[in-house]
């Protein structure tokens, strides 16, 4: 991947890196990762796009949040948007997970900003709050995730607060078969992995906010996921139905990475159609 970029924006320095030309693609990571998870999808872009890979807050070189108000995912949409400023054009989004998150957010605040979006189970937890009893079941089940994450951070059980994390996304004994280099790093950033949480548990937006988003739209989502990210899933593609939903069989939640080769080639193909569209 290509050597970090930086820009300041707020007191704060956002990491990013940038290949290739054409109409710009912003590539936004899931939790507990970085700009360095779309190595691969970047390098197939590059040839056609000019690839955006941003380190959200407290990732990579990028600032990690000052705590000067609650987080929220405007506070992470709003480096999307200083980015695009200095660009100077709107661009196509990539999200996984929390990244696709930041996205939608982005998405709701900056609508002529955006060209398409293609979202990898965006962990928008918000928009669960408010569906039928199986929203509302999904809704209790990330909101105990969050809740054990956050119960690690208050009593300093770093090490078990990650492991946890990772095994609920990865599945059972994913923790224990990571490189200790990679479980030291996760451990180091639980405090963000909890800002996180915060911000799509906790983001305001309901599900209406998001249905005049007229731009190609394409879902994703693991054959394997959890309930809340299959959830999700479900109720963007009612909210948008001429909107692509792909499955990807096999996958769960880290279907970019474990994935990675099945999920390039509909991004890439996706992108294809909506830069010609």
């Amino acid at each position: 991947m290509a050597k970090g970029k930086y820009i300041e924006a707020f007191g704060m320095r956002l990491e990013y890196m940038e290949e290739g030309e054409g109409e710009p693609v912003v590539l936004l990571h899931c939790t507990g990762s970085s700009a360095s998870q779309w190595g691969a999808l970047s390098g197939e872009l590059r040839s056609s796009h000019r690839v955006l890979s941003v380190n959200l807050h407290g990732y990579g070189g990028t600032s990690a949040w000052d705590g000067r108000a609650a987080f929220r995912l405007r506070h992470e949409a709003a480096l999307v948007d200083e980015l695009l400023r200095q660009v100077g054009e709107p661009a196509h989004l990539v999200g996984h997970s929390y990244g696709g998150s930041v996205a939608l957010a982005f998405s709701r605040a900056m609508p002529g900003h955006v060209r398409s979006l293609a979202l990898f189970e965006p962990a928008s937890f918000h928009l669960l709050r408010t569906g039928d009893p199986a929203d509302a079941l999904a809704f209790q089940e990330i909101v105990q995730v969050a809740e054990t994450v956050w119960q690690a951070l208050a009593s300093g059980e770093y090490v078990l607060g990650a492991g946890y994390f990772v095994d609920y996304w990865g599945g059972c004994g994913a923790w224990s078969s990571m490189p200790l280099a990679r479980r030291q790093a996760l451990v180091a950033l639980l405090p963000k992995i909890g800002l996180d949480f915060q911000a799509t548990v906790n983001e305001p937006a309901g599900l209406e906010a998001f249905r005049e988003l007229h731009v190609p739209h394409m879902l994703m989502q693991g054959e394997h996921s959890t309930l809340p990210a299959r959830r999700i899933c479900r109720t963007l593609a009612a909210l948008w139905p001429d909107a692509r939903h792909c499955t990807v069989q096999g996958a769960g939640h880290m279907g970019p990475v474990s994935h990675a080769a099945d999920v390039n080639r509909l991004v890439t193909g996706f992108l294809r159609e909506a830069t010609a569209h």
